[in-house]
């Protein structure tokens, strides 16, 4: 995953690069539901390891379906910030 962020007027430039395998795979995929149990249960959510693992999976098929790179966030402001978020 890569963070850009692109300040015009100052012309600076900040990026940071998380490789995505450290953040979705299969261990922490299975981890989220404990650690998020307690915020879910306000909200009355189930969530388990296996379909946490299946959003991963499904995650990188859709990568590479749109050709390793999926844009989540695009986004430029008035004073011509530009942030940019890709996976």
């Amino acid at each position: 995953m890569k963070i850009k962020v692109l300040d015009t007027e100052e012309n600076k430039r900040f990026s940071l690069w998380i490789p995505t395998h450290l953040i979705f795979n299969s261990f922490f995929a299975s981890l989220v539901p404990f650690l998020a149990a307690k915020e879910l249960k306000k909200y009355r959510i189930k969530l388990n390891g296996k379909t946490c693992r299946k959003f991963v999976k499904a995650l990188y098929k859709s990568r590479r379906h749109f050709g390793g790179k999926i844009e989540l966030v695009e986004v430029h402001s008035k004073e011509g910030d530009h942030v940019k978020i890709v996976l």
